[in-house]
């Protein structure tokens, strides 16, 4: 199996195309919604979910036969029906058109593989085994779920939000912000141990940059 490059993509607003209406289509659905993509299904025959979705206004669902017209304007385009020979019309229509593809039963026809996925908020864990085992994939990542729970949202919630007041109390590449940003760092530990014991950690981290963001800046060549 050729080596993947891995890339977290800005796919909002962007049109992605899934053909197909089982359970793997439904899958790629889901993870196309929680990036907030827009979303095109191509089926006969939808789940019941896909068919909420489009009740919603979530996606957008065509029930008729594939058709190459179909990938328009699509930025990335999921073969995930059950017929080899439909997933293979799928991914050559696209590759003609120079769109990337993901083939669900040959990941070798395509340009790219669907990883197993840890969402926490912007905190976003993915495993891959190359399209060779997905069930192993999906177990690494449940065990990451275990690893990384809940938590890890609220601490990167606060550490992105006292980041940016770093940021915009600090001149740019100056020792003080490198210093702050460090020390802010240093004390993911802690904060992490607060939020798992119920606590709120933003009141000592901010206490802790106040106390750096007041310092007087080190002279130059000081670090």
């Amino acid at each position: 199996m050729r080596p993947f490059y891995p890339i977290l993509l800005d796919i909002s607003d962007q049109l992605c195309v899934v053909i197909g209406g089982g359970p793997v289509a439904e899958r790629r659905v889901s993870g196309l919604l929680d990036a907030h993509a827009r979303v095109r299904v191509v089926c006969l025959t939808a789940t019941e979910r896909l068919q909420q979705w489009a009740a919603m206004g979530c996606i957008e669902l065509r029930m008729e036969p594939f058709q190459p017209a179909h990938l328009d304007d699509a930025m990335l385009v999921f073969a995930a029906t059950n017929e080899r020979a439909l997933n293979e019309w799928v991914a050559r229509s696209a590759k003609e058109r120079n769109l990337l593809v993901n083939v669900a039963d040959a990941p070798e026809q395509g340009h790219f593989i669907v990883p197993s996925v840890v969402r926490r908020g912007d905190l976003c864990l993915c495993v891959g085994t190359g399209g060779q085992q997905p069930k192993l994939a999906a177990q690494i990542a449940d065990e990451l779920a275990e690893r990384y729970g809940t938590e890890y949202e609220k601490l990167l919630q606060l550490l992105g939000k006292l980041r940016n007041e770093i940021l915009s109390a600090t001149p740019a590449n100056s020792p003080l912000r490198q210093e702050a940003l460090e020390r802010l760092h240093a004390q993911t530990p802690k904060l992490l141990a607060m939020i798992r014991a119920g606590l709120d950690p933003e009141q000592e981290a901010r206490a802790v940059l106040n106390y750096l963001l007041h310092q007087p800046l080190p002279k130059e060549g000081q670090q």
